[in-house]
């Protein structure tokens, strides 16, 4: 598709041909390229190289041979056309239209009102800085619809007005003569366009024809005016203005380049154009498929005029299809009753294979459960075992420690009580030697006096009070041993009082044997009175109670008879309190039950069960061994089941004697299918022990007491009686053997009794010859005082020191007494530390082993009870099962007689059996059968038009279908063959991009070589770069040529302008113009690119130059040329042009 509309006149970018007569074709169109327009197409992703000694190719690889080719022959063809050009002799004459005539500003930049008119081929713009020379250029850009911003001297318009205007205005005279010219009946041979601004901000264009006329004030006008002409006032490249110029002479870079050369070439506008013309054949793609619609809508339109020529061809047959959608609904709801029969049969053996997976489950949790209850029965076992024999040692360590206590608190009161008496002793000692004195003083006196006349009476006195002393001694010493009988005949009478509890347990227990036998003997008592009171009452209330789905089963030793009566006690111990337990087969059943109970006042727990008896056959030991199971008649499935996963009894052997039940256990390999056994205890049948193991398979022994109560499980009344006399007998033995220790308690109670009143008799004996002696001491005293009556003073003292020896003897006795009670004491105290220490390990020991068997116990109980409630859950699901097979069962018998029901009306209704068409539904036929029932009746009320007119109808469908068709064949003819044309363009767009590069490339080592330099421009789509290299010295064969920085001021100008020329050589725009490109050059390299700018732009045929510079142009230029204009512009005006300064 052309980018252009039919105003617009294509210019052509080449205007020779070489010399040998090869006409190169330049495309001038537009291209959509989805990748980045520097990218190179998929095949040619690799860099070129050179083709030749100056020039240097976009890429250094290529895809394959052929395109290496293809870039050497662009290159060869690029050199031959640039030589061609340089060689040719045509003139240069000037452009029919699109040439600017004249510029007129009014208060514009520096100018007040210049009007400017400008040749149609090279026209040099001088003067000094200042003069306005960069405005002629500015106001071109602006005047054809140029931005302000573009210019780089100013951001908006209102900086461009004059100072101390307040308007500018611009017009611009393009020439519009010749075949080409943009709507010469309108404009005439000139086109004037004008453009005002202000201050204020407003804006706007004038288009006037030749004879100043006001064609258009419209900016799109302006735009195919510019688009017809080619004239591209926002190209960098058309008009390079004075900081472009000086930029692009000195500090751009490759990319700068680069992008100048891709915009100046217009192959960016390509490239977008491309671009749009894809994304418009997607939308048009996807406008395509809905055409799809009206094909469709055409197809439904046939289908609907066949259907109605088959409905009218059908209308003859549409009685027989009515009978035979009859006679299909008939059988198909037969086939659906059958259907239905078979997947209730699928559903029963998807049942018996869950059942199936369900029993090895329930076995599988059985075992775990008897593992579990077998390691948490030993574990209970032992953790009493061990706490029976703690508190004993308990109770001693208690004894010990209160008599250890009352031992230290004695010998703290005694050995307070010594410090009392030592001191008293001294005190009385020296009292003692102090009457003793004061005595043998006054005797000496006597003596002295009387001749010894008295002597026998105190010699006798002396005797006396010896005699008395002695009494004293030997009433003490007696007296020392009363603690030791009274401790003696205390502990001996508290021993006495200990036997007197168990004997009245005893008693107690005798009679309640005795009553026990006496109820069985009347027949006195109901069947539960081993239940207590509330359980008559309970199941008073169940058998009242409508409202289980199943009677509650309970208690569960009330249907358990014991056929061995000599296993009573044992077994009823061991059974705990299952056998008051209650069992039920659901959980509402539970519920209601629990209810009852709460009501009564009657707690026990419920279990589920289920009533299908399990088999223990291959869990059995050998049949000739005693098993609990075995001992027992049970009359309730329900019961044996529980008892069997609750209490092991079939896997429980019962051997009376120890020694045979231990062999049995422990003599040799583990028996099978055992997990416990019990034995009774020697010379007493209601005890009884365990032998089992535990679950490292450890030996566990423990004991097990008797059943004091009414057997729960039922016996024949004579082997109760029995039984129960048999207690009798133990409990009467067991009297005696109390009795006989009370007996021996209290005898030994009464001989510590005797010793103790002996003692005291003792004691009054010893205190009658004590009173005696000191009755004599008294009588020989009063003797000396009678003979001596002047002797008072010393009987005083003499009195006093008796006193005193007395009170010393009685001090020191109390003291001995007080020593020997003090090391008795201490060895008893040492004696009980002693045992209390032993004791103390012996009880952390044991607490030691009861802690760790009660966690045991604990874990293992908790094992167990998870192991039961997996067990109960998996026995409920099979109970599940079981009743949900059973009513299949019950809806596979309802289904069958429905089957044959709707087999019978279907034979009265058809006869023989038809076939079913395969998927078809009774509501699907029924509806059927309705539609063609209303069919018929439509069909008989109207024809609804001949079969001529319809099939005339189905022929038109088809023709416009046909036509549909075709044109959406044709749409997507248009497409694709839009699409290729794209595809061609652009494999075109890569041709011209690469050709104008090589063109380029050839035209700047042409330049170069006019002062003898060599060079290469190297240009790379792929990375959008775009450099030089030169080489001034030619004669250096080997050099690759050198970087822009290297070169000197006037090398480097000189090879941009060679580049600038290359460049305009590859762009298509009729005018270019160039500010103060000569800056920076020195008068040589001046002179030679002036000339050399002023051959090529002669060997560009009709192109306008605009070409600006403040110096003069010497001797290269002179004004008499025909193709040359020179304008000067006048000087600016300056308010001061000279400076004043003061003298120093």
């Amino acid at each position: 598709m052309a980018p252009t509309s039919s105003r617009k006149r294509p210019r052509p970018d080449v205007d020779d041909s070489s010399s040998g007569g090869e006409e190169v074709e330049v495309v001038t169109a537009s291209a959509n390229l989805r990748r980045d327009s520097g990218q190179e197409p998929a095949h040619r992703k690799k860099r070129r190289s050179s083709a030749g000694p100056a020039s240097s190719n976009d890429d250094s690889d290529y895809d394959s041979e052929e395109e290496a080719r293809q870039d050497k022959e662009d290159e060869m063809r690029a050199a031959q056309l640039v030589a061609a050009k340089f060689r040719s002799e045509r003139p240069n004459l000037p452009a029919e239209n699109g040439i600017v005539k004249e510029v007129t500003m009014r208060n514009f930049m520096c100018h007040a009102n210049l009007s400017m008119k400008l040749g149609p081929l090279i026209n040099f713009i001088i003067g000094h800085n200042g003069s306005g020379k960069s405005a002629v250029l500015t106001a071109l850009t602006l005047c054809l619809g140029g931005k302000a911003t573009s210019t780089n001297r100013g951001q908006s318009l209102k900086s461009f007005i004059k100072e101390g205007a307040e308007q500018c205005s611009l017009r611009v005279h393009i020439k519009n003569e010749g075949f080409n010219a943009f709507k010469h009946d309108v404009f005439g041979d000139t086109i004037i366009v004008e453009r005002h601004f202000s201050r204020s901000g407003t804006s706007g264009f004038k288009i006037r024809n030749a004879a100043d006329k006001i064609i258009s004030t419209k900016r799109a006008d302006l735009d195919d005016i510019n688009d017809a002409f080619g004239l591209q006032m926002d190209n960098p490249m058309t008009v390079l203005t004075q900081d472009q110029a000086r930029s692009f002479l000195n500090h751009s870079t490759a990319i700068d380049k680069y992008k100048l050369f891709y915009c100046g070439t217009q192959l960016s506008q390509l490239d977008k154009d491309y671009q749009l013309t894809a994304e418009t054949l997607d939308q048009a793609h996807g406008k395509l498929d809905l055409s799809s619609g009206d094909v469709q809508e055409a197809r439904r339109i046939l289908q609907a005029a066949e259907a109605k020529v088959r409905q009218a061809n059908q209308q003859r047959t549409l009685d027989a299809k009515i009978k035979e959608y009859e006679n299909q609904i008939a059988w198909v709801q037969v086939q659906g009753q059958e259907d239905a029969l078979e997947a209730l049969r699928n559903q029963v053996a998807e049942h018996d294979s869950e059942m199936e997976q369900q029993n090895a489950v329930i076995e599988d949790a059985t075992e775990k459960f008897d593992q579990a209850h077998l390691a948490a029965s030993g574990a209970s076992t032992d953790l009493e075992t061990l706490q029976t024999e703690l508190q004993p040692r308990l109770d001693e360590e208690s004894e010990l420690k209160e008599k250890c206590k009352e031992k230290i608190q004695k010998r703290q009161e005694s050995k307070k009580e010594e410090r009392k008496m030592d001191t008293s002793i001294k005190g009385v000692q020296a009292g003692i030697a102090e009457y003793e004195n004061k005595i043998a003083i006054e005797e000496q006196k006597l003596r002295d006096a009387n001749g010894g006349e008295n002597a026998q009476l105190v010699a006798d006195l002396h005797e006396a009070e010896k005699d008395l002393q002695e009494a004293n001694a030997a009433l003490e010493e007696h007296q020392r041993g009363k603690s030791p009988l009274e401790e003696q005949s205390k502990k001996a009478r508290d021993a006495a009082e200990a036997t007197k509890q168990p004997l009245h347990t005893k008693i107690e227990e005798a009679r309640a044997a005795e009553n026990v036998i006496t109820q069985l003997q009347n027949s006195a008592g109901t069947p539960f009175s081993a239940y207590g009171l509330q359980m008559g009452r309970l199941l008073d209330a169940i058998k009242r109670d409508r409202g289980f789905k199943t009677t509650p089963v309970g208690p569960i030793g009330y249907h358990v008879r014991l056929l061995k009566p000599e296993w009573c006690s044992i077994l009823n111990k061991s059974f705990g309190g299952i056998l008051n337990n209650f069992i039920v087969t659901n959980r509402d059943d539970q519920r209601r039950l629990q209810g009852l109970m709460r009501t009564h006042n009657c707690q026990q727990t419920i279990l589920i069960g289920n009533s299908q008896p399990l088999d223990t056959s291959r869990g059995e030991p050998e049949p000739g061994v005693l098993t609990w199971l075995r001992a027992l008649r049970i009359d309730e499935p329900l019961v044996r089941n529980q008892l069997i996963i609750n209490s092991g009894i079939e896997q429980t052997v019962l051997i009376e004697k120890r020694e045979n039940a231990h062999n049995y256990m422990y003599g040799g390999r583990r028996p099978s299918n055992v997990k416990q056994c019990f034995c009774m205890a020697t010379g007493d049948k209601s005890r009884g022990h365990r032998f089992g193991f535990a679950s490292g398979g450890d030996q566990t022994i423990s004991p097990i007491q008797a059943w004091k109560d009414k057997s729960r499980m039922q016996l024949d009344k004579e082997d109760e009686i029995k039984l129960a006399q048999n207690n009798l007998d133990n409990a009467n033995r067991a009297f005696r053997d109390a009795e006989a220790r009370d007996q021996e308690a209290e005898a030994h109670a009464q001989e510590c009794f005797q010793a103790l009143e002996q003692h005291k008799r003792d004691f009054r004996r010893l205190n009658v010859q004590q009173q005696q002696a000191e009755r004599n001491r008294n009588r020989c005293k009063d003797k000396l005082e009678q003979a001596t009556p002047q002797t008072g003073e010393l009987e005083i003292y003499r009195e006093h020191l008796q006193k005193g020896r007395d009170e010393l003897d009685n001090l020191e006795n109390q003291m001995a007494c007080n020593n020997d009670a003090q090391d008795a004491l201490i060895e008893e105290e040492a004696g009980v530390k002693e045992e209390l220490k032993k004791l103390g390990l012996e009880i952390k020991e044991a607490q030691t082993k009861i802690t760790k068997a009660e966690a045991k116990k604990k874990a293992l109980d908790a094992q167990r009870q998870d192991a039961l409630l997996e067990k109960n859950g998996a026995i409920e699901r099979q109970n599940h099962f079981k009743e949900q097979r059973s009513k299949l069962e019950a809806e596979i018998k309802d289904q069958e007689a429905q089957v044959e029901t709707y087999t019978s009306q279907a034979t009265e209704v058809c006869g023989l059996r038809i076939a079913v068409p395969p998927g078809a539904t009774f509501q699907g036929l029924l509806k059927k059968h309705e539609r063609a029932q209303k069919d018929k009746a439509q069909y008989e009320q109207q024809a609804g038009g001949s079969i001529e007119e319809l099939n005339q109808a189905v022929l038109e469908a088809k023709v416009d279908l046909k036509a549909k068709r075709f044109t959406r064949e044709c749409l997507q003819q248009t497409h694709k063959t839009l699409r290729q044309s794209l595809d061609m363009r652009q494999v075109r767009f890569e041709k011209f991009k690469r050709f104008i590069s090589a063109r380029a490339r050839q035209y700047f080592t042409y330049l170069l070589s006019e002062r003898k330099f060599r060079g290469t421009l190297q240009i790379n789509h792929k990375h959008k770069v775009m450099d030089i290299h030169v080489e001034p010295d030619i004669t250096k064969a080997s050099s690759d040529g050198r970087q822009t920085k290297t070169l000197s001021g006037g090398e480097k100008s000189f090879s941009t302008i060679c580049l600038l020329l290359s460049l305009w050589e590859a762009m298509g725009s009729p005018m270019r113009c160039l500010d103060e490109f000569d800056v920076f050059m020195d008068n040589v390299n001046r002179d030679i690119s002036m000339r050399m700018m002023i051959s090529a732009a002669r060997r560009s045929v009709s192109r306008q130059f605009v070409l600006i510079s403040p110096q003069s142009l010497g001797a290269a230029i002179s004004a008499g040329q025909d193709d040359v204009r020179i304008i000067k512009m006048t000087d600016p005006e300056r308010g001061q042009t000279t400076l004043e300064f003061g003298a120093a």
